[in-house]
């Protein structure tokens, strides 16, 4: 089963954002209560200062402390402050009484004025205190409000409910925001890489240097697209020292092969008739013809690999040319029987050389591959907006790669069957590159009844 990058980057992203989410409210429950415990000792240290002349009258400062944090959340737990002195030297003749409780290890004191909020805020973490505390020292005596941690805690509680029910309404929201940013996050990611795979899908032999990618796009891309860029500057000079080659070595065999031909049949009317010498000059003569069809055929292909054809278009009667083709056939071959579908006035404005060319090809591979007593149709017919031309035949086998590689160079099928089968593995791709030539789409079928069909698909100019 094959996996998708994107699922998994979407995935990732999910779940990182869970563990994100999780770690989150683990701290800032934490932080959540730190806060409020220090906030608590501040306003509690103000409101000491502030109102330290009521302080004997517990009605007197509450009512001054309100007054003095009115915009504060520990106005709501200003009625469970404690209020005491802790005795230095003499005891406390009025007012509140003295402080009983153990304050020393357990109450957490805003130290100073000038006090470290980091320090003060992380306190709380590794003392646990039961009460919090604010004190000022004044003569013999020191005034001390305390409150509970049990009751900062319970505003704390208070706190994180009041953000659990904001975080339930507003976790579809971080939802939808997480699907668009992930979305758009991936979209980023994958245009440089879909921009590579639209370069590498318009490849052909005759574009490696048009690459059409931009190396300053993106710093992460910059290596990347480099060595693609040099693959197909390397690509492109290998297939052009290649075409150049074969049109270089196809163009100088000619004149040495046409000179053997020549002399071959000057050797063969010289010899005697039936002699063992004549036969072996027929035979040398028959192979210097493969040579020269060679050479003319690669020659043909590295033109139209270079797309140096020259097309020397005219008006064709291609009804008339191929219905006298498959009716001269039938006369001349008398094992295989040959039918046809031809729809008149078919005129195309082409290269007629080359498209004769084409359809002989395509009889000839049609002939060579067939079976006794099998048969070829030939269909001419008009669509909506364009003709077609099909060619089809049974055939003695059907090798599994046959309708993968038909059009491939020098391809011919079942390798045990090369011996038998004249040819050079050529005609279909020639009739590839001459149907590019014309804008001309080629296309080879495979039949469930042993039958194979080459379909040539013109569009109307």
């Amino acid at each position: 089963m094959k996996k998708s990058l994107r699922l998994q980057l979407i995935l990732l992203l999910f779940a990182g954002t869970a563990v994100v989410i999780v770690t989150y409210r683990m701290v800032a429950k934490y932080a959540v209560r730190n806060t409020i415990y220090l906030q608590t000792r501040i306003e509690m240290q103000e409101a000491l200062n502030a109102c330290l002349p009521s302080f004997d009258s517990r009605n007197d400062f509450l009512s001054c402390y309100k007054r003095v944090n009115q915009q504060s959340l520990t106005t709501a737990v200003a009625d469970h402050l404690k209020l005491c002195y802790l005795a230095n030297s003499s005891q406390p003749s009025t007012g509140q009484p003295q402080c009983t409780e153990n304050l020393s290890t357990e109450t957490v004191w805003l130290n100073h004025k000038e006090y470290n909020p980091a320090f003060e805020w992380f306190m709380p973490l590794y003392l646990r205190p039961q009460w919090l505390g604010a004190r000022v020292l004044a003569g013999g005596k020191t005034p001390v409000l305390l409150l509970t941690a049990e009751r900062a805690e319970k505003l704390t509680e208070q706190l994180w409910a009041v953000r659990e029910v904001h975080f339930r309404y507003i976790m579809p929201l971080i939802v939808i925001m997480l699907v668009v940013l992930g979305s758009w996050c991936i979209r980023v990611l994958f245009k440089p890489l879909g921009k590579l795979a639209e370069s590498l899908r318009s490849l052909t032999a005759n574009n490696f240097t048009s690459t059409h990618l931009d190396a300053n796009t993106y710093i992460e891309f910059e290596k990347i697209t480099a060595i693609y860029q040099d693959m197909c500057r390397r690509l492109a000079d290998s297939f052009d020292k290649e075409r150049n080659f074969t049109a270089a070595a196809s163009h100088e065999l000619r004149t040495p092969l046409t000179i053997l031909r020549g002399t071959s049949e000057r050797l063969i009317a010289a010899l005697p008739d039936a002699g063992h010498a004549q036969v072996l000059a027929r035979t040398m003569g028959d192979e210097v013809e493969r040579l020269i069809e060679i050479s003319e055929k690669l020659l043909l292909l590295s033109r139209a690999d270079a797309q140096a054809l020259v097309l020397q278009r005219e008006p064709f009667d291609l009804s008339q040319y191929v219905l006298d083709f498959a009716t001269d056939a039938r006369v001349f071959q008398q094992r295989i029987s040959i039918g046809h579908d031809i729809a008149p006035d078919v005129v195309w404005y082409c290269d007629k050389v080359l498209i004769k060319q084409l359809v002989q090809n395509l009889y000839t591979n049609a002939l060579k591959y067939n079976r006794p007593a099998g048969h070829i149709h030939f269909r001419l017919a008009k669509l909506a907006n364009a003709f077609e031309l099909q060619l089809t035949n049974t055939t003695a086998d059907v090798t599994p790669d046959l309708e993968s590689k038909a059009f491939d160079r020098f391809y011919r099928g079942d390798a045990a069957r090369n011996r038998s089968v004249d040819g050079l593995g050529l005609g279909l791709s020639i009739c590839l590159e001459i149907a590019k030539a014309h804008a001309a789409q080629l296309s080879f079928s495979v039949h469930a009844d042993q039958r194979v069909g080459v379909r040539l698909e013109v569009p109307f100019a």
